[in-house]
């Protein structure tokens, strides 16, 4: 059975075939329907179809009250449901549903489900709009209160937004507290609870929910979403896969499965297959920004920087408030030593203008700013790496041993991942290295660098190849004494697309500056990037 979400991106009827949308949503049956409504009278007409050979396999018609159309809902699930001789979560009965005294509460909450799947944040702030609405029309609708969760999680400056993650969880926590009391056996609820438990970082307390909710209902292909990014950020990257293609195969054209799968497949080295899941956000939902941007993304780092302006261009004409396509799209133009440019869009994010620029003072100044404004993580990070860029490794320790706690076994925040792959908080665990080597602690250095090699070694043992694990397993090589192994491991970045500014005066790689071999590195990524930055103006 395919999600909604999938279904609701077919386009019907048009030039495809009953099979043809089959085959897209994988699945072996349609339901074909029409509401007609006259008053306060409706006609809903059903019928199902067996994909294989276009036969209708049962039909109906329900002439009802409107008031009664919930009533109908349940009358064709118990229908079909017979007809396919399906056996739903082992037994007849089928998902907990919850429902709204007012129709009017339902249409508004569907809205809202509607805006809230396209990810942007003009269409979350839609979204939040119609779940604050449907709660208005009906106090008691427990559904309303977990998009509006879901929502306002999304709008924070963890996710798609700009607003502090602690303000939205202290707005989130009365609403889910609520729809627990409304209907405790929801499976939307809890997977909005496992959504929100993850924001806090408490994954065990993410997962116990999220597993409920997929026990509750197991086509719910959102709360598999969500359990995919837990299980990533609790270090079980093939539960993680798994999980994430569980939810594939019963979404297979869900905007955010694609996107992740896109990033999952990236991160891999399979960029073909991870564009072919981009295309797929970019066929199912031309004015999505995700398939634009993830495109952006594989075509960046495969060395195509030219292209991925275009596509990044594109995502941002489709939603020009989409804060990750503007940072990336910034960050592109540092690669294509566009720094101009560059500041356009990195609103926020000056302090890697200045870098790129050669000015550290005002980079630390500029990444101090942005600390003081909001010290979450994202931040300590981005003040850790310019001052390490600025030599200030004393004010490094005093930002990252707080964080190291649990580090020497592997754990920790410096260990978690975040997902976000252009920035992951493992890469300031070698920032620390780099720190206690530069102050004398060469005996916690050398501790800290043993789990960091662990820790990519783990990543490795599970497909994870990139030029992004190769540059950064470099840094952490120079500073274990292996300077061959770091060149080498430059190299390999560097053919598969390697082209970052940042690989300049980077203090981990200071053992590498007057070898031949580095210098004739940064001329290749010079002569490259060159060569994309003429493609522009063409």
């Amino acid at each position: 059975m395919a999600a909604r979400s999938s279904s609701f991106l077919i386009d019907y009827p048009n030039e495809e075939t009953i099979g043809d949308i089959a085959r897209k949503l994988g699945v072996n049956h349609i339901l074909e329907g029409s509401v007609l409504r006259s008053g306060e009278f409706v006609r809903v007409s059903v019928n199902l179809i067996n994909a294989r050979d276009g036969f209708i396999t049962w039909s109906d018609n329900f002439d009802r009250e409107i008031e009664e159309i919930f009533t109908i809902e349940d009358e064709i699930i118990a229908l079909i449901t017979s007809s396919l001789q399906l056996e739903l979560t082992g037994s007849r009965a089928s998902p907990t549903v919850s429902r709204a005294s007012s129709i009017d509460a339902y249409n508004l909450y569907l809205q809202g489900r509607f805006f809230f799947e396209k990810r942007t944040v003009r269409d979350l702030e839609q979204a939040q709009d119609y779940f604050e609405n449907a709660i208005a029309r009906d106090p008691g609708f427990a559904p309303a209160y977990s998009g509006l969760v879901d929502t306002l999680l999304l709008l924070s400056d963890s996710a798609y937004g700009s607003r502090p993650l602690e303000t939205q969880l202290s707005a989130s926590l009365p609403l889910i507290n609520r729809a627990l009391e409304l209907d405790p056996d929801l499976a939307e609820v809890h997977a909005s609870l496992g959504f929100l438990r993850m924001f806090e970082t408490d994954y065990l307390a993410s997962e116990a929910a999220l597993k409920r909710a997929i026990e509750l209902s197991p086509n719910l292909s959102r709360a598999l979403v969500w359990l995919y990014i837990t299980y990533e950020r609790m270090l079980r990257p093939q539960d993680a896969f798994d999980t994430l293609y569980r939810a594939y195969s019963l979404d297979p054209l869900a905007e955010v499965i694609n996107a992740n799968m896109a990033a999952e497949l990236w991160i891999r080295g399979r960029n073909q297959e991870a564009l072919q899941a981009a295309n797929r956000i970019i066929q199912a939902n031309p004015e999505s920004p995700l398939g634009y941007r993830r495109s952006g993304r594989l075509t960046w780092t495969s060395g195509d920087l030219a292209d991925a302006v275009a596509w990044y261009r594109q995502s941002i004409e489709r939603a020009p408030e989409d804060r990750n396509s503007r940072i990336e799209l910034g960050s592109l133009y540092l690669d294509l030593d566009r720094p101009d440019d560059a500041e356009a869009w990195l609103t926020g994010l000056t302090h890697l203008v200045f870098l790129e620029r050669g000015l550290s003072t005002e980079a630390v100044a500029a990444a101090m700013a942005q600390y003081q404004a909001n010290p979450n993580l994202i931040n300590i990070v981005a003040l850790a790496k310019t001052e390490a860029r600025a030599g200030n490794f004393d004010r490094v320790l005093a930002l990252l041993e707080p964080l190291s706690d649990g580090a020497e076994r592997g754990e920790g925040m410096l260990f978690q991942r975040s997902g976000i792959y252009f920035w992951d908080p493992q890469i300031a665990a070698t920032d620390l290295a780099l720190a206690r080597l530069r102050t004398g602690d060469t005996d916690g250095a050398s501790r800290l660098l043993v789990k960091i090699r662990e820790y990519y070694e783990f990543l490795e043992s599970d497909g994870f190849d990139h030029p992004l694990i190769d540059y950064q397993k470099a840094r952490f090589t120079v500073l274990t004494g292996d300077a061959d192994q770091a060149l080498g491991l430059l190299r390999r970045a560097v053919d598969n697309g390697w082209r970052s500014w940042q690989t300049r005066e980077e203090p981990a790689l200071e053992d590498l500056y007057e070898r031949p071999a580095f210098r004739q590195l940064l001329a290749e990524i010079s002569e490259k990037v060159a060569r994309q930055r003429a493609l522009l103006s063409i």
